[in-house]
């Protein structure tokens, strides 16, 4: 199952079929945010154009990605916010709705089911 379930974003797509045909195994989300984080990095450093501490920092700082690789996970972007946070990140949500994982969130494709029935109530 892949980590973002029912979203079947291009991009994510592309990277599931190169992790399954080089190792057997679809993205989840560990692989998904490692995967990005490797391209804001790229970008950080070739923005920098050194490895000199201050200039790497002001260019993570100066990071503003709206598009790339480097958006594997949802969201609108890469921006670190002044207290060092990333500005629109977000995560995926999913819920197991009769049997199946499914993104509840963002998409609305699924919705999720809130509150959770009880063990005896679910199929």
């Amino acid at each position: 199952t892949k980590f973002d379930y029912d979203l079947n974003r291009p991009m994510e797509q592309a990277f599931n079929d190169k992790m399954q045909k080089q190792h057997g195994v679809n993205v989840n989300h560990h692989s998904a945010s490692l995967y990005a984080m490797a391209y804001v990095v790229k970008d950080v450093l070739e923005r920098a154009c050194t490895t000199d501490r201050k200039k790497v920092r002001d260019a993570i700082a100066a990071t503003n990605l709206t598009s790339g690789k480097a958006l594997m996970m949802p969201g609108t972007g890469i921006k670190f916010g002044p207290n060092g946070e990333v500005d629109g990140a977000a995560d995926i949500m999913a819920q197991v709705l009769k049997g199946k994982y499914h993104t509840v969130w963002p998409g609305g494709k699924f919705k999720p089911v809130w509150p959770m029935p009880k063990w005896s109530e679910r199929s």
